[in-house]
């Protein structure tokens, strides 16, 4: 909860929305903002390179699909540390990104959340930006405002470690089929489910599974355990939500059992497979409630993992809430966002070198 005096306050809030909703709208056909922003002078230099480079994103996301058309962001103040004239917040960026080419009937924007740390310098009664540090949840989901190059030190050096990997993982094999490419021969898949309730063969209501991952894809629904990494805890609510039965219970049943699925008060007290992103694939699979397909053939409910060291050890998941003109749209915990084109995600090179496992569920 934010502290301080309120003319602090009121600055703090009024530069870190001006500064991120900025940088939001240079990525949209909107371009920069007329919103003056105070900054030292460092900070300033570093902003117009950024503005060049985000210039370059917005044309990297035209060709991609189409663009955004404009943003909308919203700051919320956390935690402020007020030492005479110097200042660190901790503050939370809600975005949403508008797309250009939208269908009827097709979602029209993409919503992210992200926290960051910013240092602010007095001169006077004047506070001025001097560090903006983006602090995410993992490497791997940067939004398109961000650039991986502005990472946290030890996360630049996981993606350098990823990249080599990368560079022999064509080499190696994946001990199970991947969902990378389309099989030699398979037909497609797609599956359409995205107006109104439906259940297909599994007898899943895949139309629930999509409300609740975009109603609480920002929050943590206090019925369910947490987690700190929380991508695949949040996958299990989905699934549950359209209808999937949990198997076992605490503590009568194994943990470290595969063939288990639960949740508990805690997640000590849960199954593995219920927040193990590893886990969750062979029980998933190993039940027959899922079976591996073409990722851009995923449809509302399917479930997307992600091998990113190509170890056989899956380490994210996340769940598609529908497609769109351009395929598969997602949603995920950890580094939080809904309803992101799968198009924009495989251009992060992290994603699109991943072995990949699309779930049909």
């Amino acid at each position: 909860m934010a502290s301080g005096e309120p003319a602090d306050l009121r600055q703090l809030q009024a530069i870190a929305t001006a500064y991120f909703a900025d940088r939001a709208s240079r990525v949209t056909a909107a371009g920069p903002l007329a919103t003056p922003i105070p900054q030292v002078a460092a900070q300033a230099a570093l902003s117009r390179t950024h503005g060049d480079r985000l210039a370059a994103v917005r044309a990297q996301l035209n060709h991609l699909h189409g663009g955004y058309r404009r943003a909308a962001t919203s700051i919320q103040v956390g935690s402020v540390d007020t030492q005479g004239s110097r200042l660190i917040a901790r503050v939370t960026e809600q975005t949403d990104l508008y797309y250009a080419v939208v269908a009827p009937g097709d979602v029209d924007h993409m919503t992210y959340w992200v926290d960051h740390e910013l240092e602010l310098h007095r001169t006077g009664s004047t506070w001025r930006l001097a560090r903006a540090q983006y602090l995410p949840a993992n490497p791997f989901s940067t939004p398109a405002t961000q650039f991986e190059d502005e990472l946290p030190a030890d996360m630049r050096q996981l993606n350098a470690r990823r990249a080599a990997g990368a560079a022999t993982a064509g080499t190696a094999s994946s001990r199970r089929p991947t969902s990378n490419v389309r099989a030699a021969g398979a037909p497609s898949q797609v599956k359409f489910v995205d107006s109104g309730p439906v259940t297909l063969s599994g007898g899943y209501d895949y139309t629930a599974m999509v409300n609740y991952a975009r109603a609480w894809a920002t929050g943590r629904n206090p019925a369910y355990p947490s987690y700190s990494d929380d991508c695949t805890n949040f996958a299990s609510q989905v699934m549950r939500a359209g209808g999937w039965q949990t198997v076992g219970s605490w503590p009568f049943s194994s943990r470290s059992s595969n063939s288990n699925w639960w949740y508990g008060s805690y997640a000590s007290t849960s199954s593995y497979t219920w927040g193990g992103a590893e886990n969750w694939y062979w029980f998933a699979t190993g039940s027959g409630r899922t079976y591996i397909i073409y990722m851009y053939d995923m449809g509302s409910g399917d479930v997307l993992q992600y091998d990113y060291d190509f170890d056989g050890n899956i380490s994210h998941t996340q769940v598609c809430t529908g497609r769109d003109s351009t395929g598969p749209l997602m949603t995920q915990h950890g580094s939080d966002y809904r309803d992101k084109r799968l198009t924009e995600i495989m251009a992060s090179a992290s994603n699109y070198n991943a072995w990949k496992y699309a779930h049909r569920t």
